[in-house]
């Protein structure tokens, strides 16, 4: 039931089963020195969408619009000590 606290059987916010199968990522970081992000599932952009067709077809149209309708950057990276204004 309710109110066992963390002693009793199935403790804390779910019951207990939920808690045994958590990734703790913060303390694997303190462990080991790898970020949480790293362990992002599909981060590949070309199999992400593998399994549905109909949305990569989307993500690739969007992306061909991309392209063709932006502008190029219209700013320029110099050092500023030695750039000649």
């Amino acid at each position: 039931g309710r109110g066992r606290g963390k002693g009793g059987r199935g403790g804390g916010r779910w019951g207990g089963r939920f808690d045994r199968a958590k990734n703790d990522y913060a303390q694997h970081f303190v462990d080991t020195g790898l970020r949480p992000a790293n362990f992002i599932r599909d981060s590949d952009v070309e199999e992400r969408f593998q399994e549905y067709p109909k949305l990569k077809e989307l993500v690739d149209l969007k992306d061909a619009l991309i392209a063709e309708r932006a502008t190029p950057p219209a700013c320029r990276q110099v050092d500023l000590r030695t750039f000649d204004l």
